[in-house]
């Protein structure tokens, strides 16, 4: 479904991206892992529009999308959910989701409604929280309206940048549970994500990022046994989830 060959990019003089290479297949789980700074971000942001790589080719579902504009890019079928859930505060929950349906291709007022439903199926506290103000919310339930606004456009690859950053291990083992049941449930989804067990528990395949580079990749199980991968990565502390 997506490919990257070789993608270097850069913020000003500071390249935070060297010849990045890696593939999601469709209905995978894929995660991307490694330390801060190290560039998982800045690569979900050059695959979603946000920055624009200094070279390399990026193609989706068989196309070459590379340079295409952010929104392009979400009616060609990517969504993005970024690190900080940014929710739009002064709108209500509803709205919100009404607004991840905005690049779709025109369709019915049906159409949206049955997937405003679907969400709010999928996750009974947006429901019940319908008409208060997002930035009321608590920040798991901010994370729930990010990841359902991100579904309301009905994406073929959805991207999730640290969705379990500063939630309780109980909120974000159940968040990360949901993704999971996304991937069942036929979607494609590239993880960026802080807790790298969490991440591997539930993801087919993941690659290690480091200063900007991919340093090692393979299965989600191989990945789990490496003895590298373990020392920095599988701390003690993330043992309490998903064990």
């Amino acid at each position: 479904m997506l490919r990257l060959t070789s993608i270097d990019a850069s913020y000003g003089r500071v390249q935070a991206l060297r010849g990045i290479s890696l593939h999601v297949d469709p209905g995978e789980i894929v995660t991307l892992i490694g330390g801060n700074g190290a560039g998982k971000s800045t690569t979900l942001e050059v695959i979603s529009g946000l920055l624009r790589a200094d070279r390399g080719k990026i193609v989706l579902n068989g196309e070459d999308v590379t340079g295409w504009r952010p929104g392009k890019l979400v009616r060609a079928g990517i969504a993005h959910v970024p690190e900080g859930r940014e929710v739009f505060g002064s709108l209500s929950v509803e709205d919100n989701l009404i607004l991840g349906a905005y690049p779709r291709p025109r369709g019915s007022r049906e159409e949206i409604a049955a997937d405003l439903q679907a969400q709010f199926d999928r996750f009974p506290r947006l429901h019940e929280r319908r008409r208060q103000l997002a930035g009321s919310l608590s920040g798991g339930e901010q994370q729930m309206l990010a990841l359902a606004r991100g579904l309301m456009s009905r994406p073929k690859l959805l991207m999730l940048d640290e969705p379990s950053l500063g939630l309780a291990p109980i909120i974000a083992n159940d968040f990360l549970t949901e993704v999971k049941k996304l991937r069942e449930e036929g979607l494609t989804v590239l993880l960026v994500e802080q807790n790298a067990r969490a991440a591997l528990r539930i993801a087919d395949r993941g690659y290690v990022v480091e200063t900007g580079r991919i340093v090692l990749d393979g299965t989600a199980q191989d990945l789990l046994d490496n003895p590298e991968v373990q020392r920095a990565y599988l701390g003690r502390a993330y043992g309490e989830i998903w064990e």
